[in-house]
């Protein structure tokens, strides 16, 4: 029960799944609570599932699977969540802790004793093993916290089928225990120098990433872009951050974005990013794929989920940046009303 309470109080209200002999004892937890288990065929269903409703209602994704292959098919979706910067908390299932190192039923034991849980962690932000639940009181309110501060991603907690069954009586406090991560607030002359060069500038265009959609706010975006008539760009995962089909939307940038998003940027004398870590797949990785030869002294300011950086300087490898933030939008008396070109132009092929 302690693993459901600490859900419970979180606020959690589903948990995506499939059942097997190992996880019964949590799923009738969360039935107990009202915690509504969202049962489905596949595991890899499950785990794409509880990413989606994440990013939909921004409410901590869980994910409880059976043992070995059912942690093995949920592993993509994981993946995915965590490339994403989905907040996951994995709960699975494994052989009683005392069957360990007997080849149990649909036990992984290749390298080391009940080591299923090694297959996640080049994926996971952390994986832990509790062979008793007494060291459940430690690591639930560890695995809610790390999943869900800094860069959200995805923590598996490898649950042991005895382990499960345990009681321990002990006062349930996972909130307490997180820490407070308050974004860095830039000093005033930083934020004034961000501030000029946007109303110098002749040429802006808006970056736009995933931390639009997790910091929810693309009416904000939108906000700015229609006040400053800056035309917007997304990258892969930002899509949806600003609407496809708004006038100052000129697509994707990148490897796989549009001849006007890409030629925008590579005439753009200021671009101001939100929410993106100039991922490869968007241009800025490489800049060269981008910016090519017109990249020496573009500047570029950055809003990375809430914080912000004035690059100021690009040498062909690398950005020289001064650290920002926006606490709310700045508005000029003035606007970038014309693109470089027609989007016609540049969809007509």
């Amino acid at each position: 029960m302690f693993i459901a309470e600490c859900l419970k109080q979180e606020g959690v209200t589903k948990v995506f799944g499939q059942c097997g002999h190992t996880n019964y004892a949590l799923i009738d937890a969360c039935h107990r609570l009202g915690i509504e288990y969202v049962s489905f065929r596949h595991e890899q269903m499950a785990v794409h599932a509880a990413d989606a409703y994440y990013r939909l209602s921004h409410q901590l994704a869980v994910v409880n699977v059976h043992l070995s292959p059912g942690m093995t098919n949920a592993l993509t979706g994981v993946a995915t969540a965590a490339a994403d910067s989905t907040p996951m908390l994995v709960i699975c299932g494994n052989t009683p802790s005392y069957h360990h190192a007997r080849e149990p039923h649909q036990g992984i034991r290749f390298h080391a004793d009940a080591s299923q849980g090694d297959i996640y962690r080049p994926v996971c932000k952390r994986v832990w093993r509790v062979d008793d639940a007494k060291f459940l009181v430690d690591v639930m309110p560890r695995a809610l916290n790390v999943a869900q501060t800094g860069r959200p991603g995805a923590v598996l907690i490898d649950v042991p089928m005895d382990v499960f069954s345990q009681q321990i009586n002990v006062q349930v406090d996972t909130v307490a225990r997180r820490p407070e991560y308050n974004r860095f607030v830039a000093p005033d002359d930083g934020i004034a120098d961000a501030a000029r060069l946007l109303a110098s500038s002749e040429r802006p265009v808006i970056l736009a990433g995933n931390g639009v959609l997790l910091s929810e706010a693309s009416d904000e975006l939108r906000q700015l872009a229609e006040m400053l008539s800056i035309p917007v760009a997304t990258t892969l995962t930002g899509k949806g951050s600003f609407p496809e089909r708004h006038e100052l939307a000129v697509g994707m940038s990148g490897i796989w974005g549009t001849r006007v998003a890409n030629t925008l940027a590579r005439s753009a004398d200021v671009i101001l990013a939100v929410g993106t870590a100039f991922g490869e797949a968007d241009g800025f990785k490489n800049a060269r794929a981008i910016f090519k030869d017109k990249a020496e002294g573009l500047n570029v300011i950055t809003i990375p989920n809430g914080e912000a950086y004035l690059i100021n300087r690009f040498d062909g490898e690398r950005f020289t940046a001064i650290r920002l933030k926006f606490t709310q939008p700045t508005y000029f008396g003035w606007g970038w009303n014309q693109l470089v070109a027609p989007r016609s132009r540049f969809f007509s092929g």
